[in-house]
């Protein structure tokens, strides 16, 4: 994100807000109202796409690395904070299929009708094998994250990262370190 063009200028992405009272906007042109609406959705496009890098990296830069919070839903979603830590471990596991809503590799990842759209040598299917035992209950533990996903909007198996909750571990919380 930088720079945009606009008629015959390129105005700088903290040129499209304006402070209104004690909040930031967006700027409103309205003799170039086509031209703003498609550079707000590129700022938000981008924005989401960095987030999720952000959040969802490998690295020992991302936000789980580095231990200050992990994406999950609300806890309000979900029975307990046992099935909140099971939904983010499936989380992880889409996002590591590439199938989050904001990619920075431009693949669109084909949205999931049910279960049964979750191949056999899917990474979550063997992932929901390896945790629940056996196909039938993986398949059982399927069915339930994905309706646990899309109450939060994370429709089709695709997570979607303005819709993320993020976990802030307590103090208290265990962890693991590497020593390497």
């Amino acid at each position: 994100m930088s720079s945009f063009p606009i008629g015959n200028q390129r105005l700088e992405w903290f040129e499209f807000f304006e402070g209104v009272d004690s909040s930031i906007d967006w700027k409103d042109y309205p003799q170039m109202r086509n031209e703003f609406d498609q550079v707000r959705r590129d700022i938000v496009k981008s924005s989401l796409e960095i987030i999720a890098q952000t959040v969802f990296n490998k690295t020992y830069f991302s936000l789980e690395e580095t231990g200050l919070g992990y994406p999950t839903v609300p806890l309000s979603a979900v029975r307990d904070a046992a099935e909140q830590d099971a939904v983010a471990a499936y989380m992880r596991v889409l996002v590591d299929s590439y199938r989050v809503n904001e990619s920075p590799f431009d693949d669109t990842p084909k949205d999931w009708a049910g279960v049964n759209d979750i191949g056999p040598n899917d990474r979550t299917f063997r992932f929901a094998v390896g945790a629940n035992g056996d196909s039938q209950q993986a398949t059982i533990e399927l069915g339930r994250i994905l309706d646990v996903l899309n109450s939060q909007q994370h429709s089709g198996g695709i997570i979607h990262t303005g819709k993320i909750n993020i976990k802030v571990p307590s103090p208290n919380d265990p962890y693991w370190r590497c020593d390497r």
